[in-house]
């Protein structure tokens, strides 16, 4: 390509940044609409400060019995958990104080508040209908009170919701009300949240004049201080907009105006803001030494040791300037100093969200230890209560019912600490096991991917009993950590299974081919009786196979000889039901036990011998319950457990033949396939997999790395990780897809996150981990031409 070419791909890619920009920056006028500060704020040690002092507060209102006190004090917690981004942590921290004053006498402003916290809450993990409700009511108290400020944050959510949703005419009104709200309280600060949300609704409709004519309004408003993030949103919007239009003098003009107010204004941030911009104005007029110095001025304003995520934004945006100039050498320093700053950021952020999700832990244990003193608290007042309740009774009657009407209001008390305490145990339990899961599948993909990888080796008799010993044992680790994952999925929201027609008895057969082994090395016969002749099913074979192997793998382990018998009908009647029965010869259940086998957590009577024992039987009750089925278990006559499985079924299909396993090295060979992933275990590992079956790979850490393999080597498939560290997966895949993208034919996206198993993020299929050659393959599908 000549370097005329590559100037003017270059230009292109520079207004496409700049679209972009401007498309963030208007998106995040959304988020700040909603009433939620930046995430991006560092976690100084004021801000610890002011966490801790707002627990002392909780636990002082809370020995003082003051619920209003306490809840303001979990509000203050809130806003922490916000500005850290920590959304979960922050609707839960809600919850509480919702729980808490259930059954006292609100004041307005509280609930008011508690409202609008917990519908930015729910609104940013993508609930944005369960925030109209509290929206609404926060409005409602807000008029009522006469609160122009508080109303005008409820009609700007309500416009946020309503553009979300998109009705642009409801958000629109709703944003000018916010305005005239604002405008009649005398707040700046709101006034100019409204406008960024008029002006995203006039770029929704195309009309740049309008759009561009509500930030102008905003800049001209008394913003202070504390409103100067919504300053420097409304700076680099005007600066964009102008830049877009391809109008460079006048964004050249602005730019430098907005560098004059910065300087009066003495704020570091706004003036590296206005700078930034005046750079990117000069660069687009042509004028590249007045654009070098200009970024030079920027970066001052951030020293790297404690902005580095403001100084790699300016490193990389000097470097775009200087390729466009053909100055390479220049720009690849500028690249790849900005590359590292940004790794620096990334490890920054890294660590004080796990600061912050660490004190989130130690909130948790500190209110459930404050629950168990509150408890004894009143169980001591209790039985002083009751002692001086009997040295009275001797002679009062009417002082002797007193004290027992005492004691049953603490009781009362008790049993509502108690519920609190065991809720709270229980989000911990289910947050364990989340990260517990996902913690464990990552490892568990790599080892799994080496150990397959290995079986086309030449190996000894005793190296290849070894290998299969090491592949059976990181089987068995996946299944656990998939039965962890299965379980803190459930607890969090409802199993929705994901059907499609099967063969009945291929299902069946898989599931006995994975434990036939164990049966075998415990001299164990398993009987099959199957009825099904290839019926097609309509079910989640994955979730079904993984229940069916959890009941297998109990009855197997507790049955030390005789059988293991399994019975499977199809009931072809109206409605059509799928029957499948298994049996074993070995102790039986504990009759105390048989109520309980199917409860999380539940061990039984006889320990490790039990049948209700770990999570297994969990994840096989909530698996058939999602497909809107039954089981039960008892005991048989002549000794032995049995499970009864009865799933319900819309229909029959047409018999048909089994469809050929799919031969991995097969499917793939000369396949050319680009991974993404930082964790380098994962990394070596499904590469080797890969490699032994003909697939031709290269591999990544990071966006970068990916971009530069994307356009070596031209792959047909992409596979890409959740989590990168400091880049997140679907927005590795926006920047591929607009680099030239477009000759992939699948993009994969690879997870093991309990909270991911959907495809909301632009890829073609999600992949969970830990995943074979064979799901690859499935994955993939029929995109090689």
């Amino acid at each position: 390509m000549s370097g005329g070419c590559r100037r003017v791909q270059t230009t292109a890619n520079g207004l496409g940044c700049a679209r972009m920009l401007l498309t963030a920056v208007l998106m995040l006028g959304l988020w700040i609409a909603t009433g939620v500060a930046a995430a991006g704020a560092p976690l100084a040690h004021a801000d610890r400060a002011f966490v801790e002092q707002s627990s002392r507060d909780f636990e002082l209102a809370q020995a003082r019995a003051d619920s209003v006190a306490a809840a303001r004090a979990l509000l203050q917690m809130a806003q922490h958990y916000r500005a850290r981004g920590l959304w979960l942590q922050m609707e839960e921290v809600c919850n509480r104080a919702r729980r808490l004053l259930a059954s006292a006498v609100v004041p307005a402003d509280v609930q008011v508040d508690l409202d609008l916290a917990w519908a930015s809450a729910v609104q940013q993990q993508g609930r944005a209908d369960e925030a109209f409700a509290p929206l609404a009511s926060a409005l409602e108290r807000a008029r009522a009170m006469g609160d122009g400020v508080r109303e005008a944050r409820a009609l700007v959510g309500l416009s946020s919701v309503h553009g979300r949703s998109g009705n642009l005419a409801e958000a629109e009104r709703q944003a000018e009300l916010a305005l005239a709200a604002a405008r009649e309280a005398g707040n700046a600060e709101w006034q100019a949240r409204a406008l960024i949300n008029l002006s995203l609704i006039a770029r929704e409709r195309k009309d740049e004049p309008r759009a561009h004519q509500r930030i102008q309004a905003a800049l001209e408003l008394p913003l202070n201080d504390e409103a100067s993030d919504v300053q420097q949103q409304l700076l680099v919007a005007q600066a964009s907009i102008l830049r877009v239009a391809g109008d460079p003098a006048r964004a050249l003009k602005v730019a430098r105006e907005a560098e004059t107010r910065a300087r009066a204004s003495g704020n570091p941030f706004l003036l590296g803001y206005a700078l930034h911009n005046q750079a990117a104005a000069l660069c687009d007029s042509g004028d590249q030494q007045g654009a070098s110095a200009a970024y030079a001025q920027a970066l001052e304003q951030y020293p790297e040791d404690q902005h580095p995520l403001d100084a790699s934004r300016v490193q990389l945006a000097w470097a775009d300037c200087l390729a466009r100039g053909l100055d390479f050498a220049a720009a690849y320093a500028r690249q790849k100093h900005g590359a590292e700053l940004q790794a620096k950021a990334a490890e920054q952020r890294r660590v004080e969200v796990l600061e912050a999700l660490n004190y989130a832990y130690q909130d948790q244990a500190r209110q459930k230890e404050l629950a168990e003193a509150h408890s004894e608290r009143e169980r001591l007042q209790a039985e002083l209560a009751d002692h001086r309740a009997r040295i009275i009774s001797a002679g009062l009657l009417v002082l002797l019912l007193l004290a027992i009407t005492i004691g049953v209001l603490l009781r009362s008390r008790v049993l509502r600490s108690e519920k609190l305490a065991a809720e709270v145990a229980q989000a911990a339990r289910s947050d364990l096991l989340a990260v517990a899961g996902h913690e464990i599948r990552n490892p568990t993909q790599g080892l799994l991917s080496a150990l397959a990888a290995l079986r086309g080796a030449q190996l000894s008799p005793s190296q290849q009993r070894a290998l299969e010993t090491a592949t059976h044992a990181a089987e068995v680790i996946a299944r656990l950590s998939s039965d962890a994952f299965e379980l803190a999925l459930s607890e969090r929201k409802p199993l929705t299974p994901r059907r499609r027609w099967v063969e009945a008895d291929t299902v069946l057969q898989d599931a006995l081919a994975l434990i036939r082994p164990a049966a075998s090395a415990r001299g164990l016969t398993l009987r099959v009786d199957d009825d099904s002749g290839g019926r097609r099913v309509d079910v989640d074979p994955e979730r079904l196979l993984q229940a069916l192997v959890n009941l297998l793998t109990n009855a197997v382990r507790y049955t030390e000889r005789g059988s293991v018998s399994v019975r499977s009908r199809i009931i072809d009647e109206s409605p059509a039901r799928w029957e499948i029965d298994i049996n074993d010869s070995g102790p039986g259940i504990p009759a105390a036990d048989l109520p309980h086998i199917f409860d999380p957590y539940f061990r039984g009577t006889q320990g490790a011998r039990s049948h209700g024992g770990g999570l297994g039987l969990a994840v096989v009750g909530r698996v058939v319950a999602a497909h809107g089925g039954s089981i039960s278990a008892s005991n048989r006559l002549d000794g032995g457990a049995s499970f009864q499985i009865m799933l319900p079924l819309s229909g029959l299909g047409p018999v048909g033949e089994p469809p050929a396993a799919a031969d991995g090295a097969t499917a793939l060979s000369g396949c050319r396939l680009l991974l993404v992933d930082d964790d380098e275990d994962v990394r070596l590992g499904v590469a080797a997999m890969l490699e032994l079956a003909g697939v031709h790979v290269v591999v990544a850490a990071d966006s970068v790395d990916a971009l530069t393999q994307l356009r070596a080597f031209d792959p047909e498939v992409v596979l890409i990780d959740l989590n990168l560290g400091n880049e997140r997966g679907d927005q590795v895949l926006k920047i591929l897809k607009g680099a030239g993208g477009e000759r992939v034919r699948r993009w994969v996206l690879a997870t093991g996150s309990v909270s991911s198993d959907r495809n909301d993020y632009g890829f073609d299929v999600v992949l969970l981990k830990p995943f074979g050659i064979n799901d690859l393959v499935a994955a993939i599908g029929g995109s090689r031409g």
